[in-house]
């Protein structure tokens, strides 16, 4: 028989299920929406990621993942959609 007085002990995804949530305080981390794009600024996303991960947490790593490969799909994607726009820019001034 189980010791009823003995602490309940919860697997990650129950903890995640009854632990109150805490928004994650991104405000030491200096943001540039115009630089979102931007190979470079990579690693701003990551320091935002992470700190998010790590006041989040748990967080499923398939969802980190997809948030991830979310990011570099609208990267890819203005990246061509300024490369198709600049071309036809140059197709129009001659």
């Amino acid at each position: 028989m189980a010791n009823e007085d003995a602490p309940l002990r919860l697997n990650s995804a129950e903890a995640a299920d009854t632990a109150p949530f805490r928004k994650a305080d991104l405000s030491s981390i200096k943001a540039d929406p115009d630089s979102f794009y931007e190979f470079g600024y990579r690693s701003v996303i990551d320091q935002m990621i992470a700190r998010v991960v790590e006041t989040e947490a748990p967080v499923r790593a398939d969802v980190v993942a997809h948030i991830r490969s979310d990011l570099e799909l609208n990267r890819a994607t203005r990246f061509l959609l300024n490369d198709h726009s600049a071309r036809a820019d140059r197709r129009s001034t001659h």
